[in-house]
């Protein structure tokens, strides 16, 4: 019994560290988008600058 819920304890918390990640992978990606996007030479197309400016206000408005 104490096995099972030091491996439950584990696994919760290797998956807390997972969750972690990978929302620091995704705000890393939205991030490389954005400095692709502040690259690009003015006009931004309508789609390019709604993103830019999602990620923009998600990170920096806050």
């Amino acid at each position: 019994m104490l096995r099972g819920r030091l491996l439950l304890s584990t696994y919760k918390s290797m998956w807390e560290l997972k969750k972690v990640d990978m929302a620091e992978k995704e705000k890393l990606q939205k991030l490389d988008i954005l400095d692709t996007l502040l690259a690009k030479p003015e006009p931004l197309s309508a789609v390019d600058q709604v993103i830019k400016d999602k990620i923009v206000a998600q990170y920096f408005l806050d």
